[in-house]
């Protein structure tokens, strides 16, 4: 096993509840309820509209700050590390 460097601590695995990341539902839910398009989100400064296209489809685990970034487009000032669809039942 390799050491670690001192303070860095390496998880295994990024723990998530089915097989994508709930930020991505979080995200699209408040587009959706802002009725805003891909476009308008990229040219305000979020990410780019074919990412916001791939969120919907294929991306499973999305680049942080390419989310915020398009959170805070839409007016988001933080974001829910834990929603609802991810609590442990």
């Amino acid at each position: 096993m390799a050491k670690q460097k001192p303070g860095f601590v390496r998880y295994k695995k990024y723990p998530m509840p089915g097989d994508r990341d709930p930020i991505l539902d979080y995200v699209i839910g408040l587009q959706d309820r802002l009725k805003l398009s891909n476009t308008a989100i990229a040219k305000a400064g979020g990410a780019s509209a074919s990412t916001l296209a791939a969120w919907r489809t294929k991306t499973r685990k999305p680049q942080f700050a390419t989310v915020a970034a398009s959170a805070l487009v839409m007016g988001e000032t933080s974001l829910p590390l834990i929603t609802r669809s991810s609590r442990r039942k």
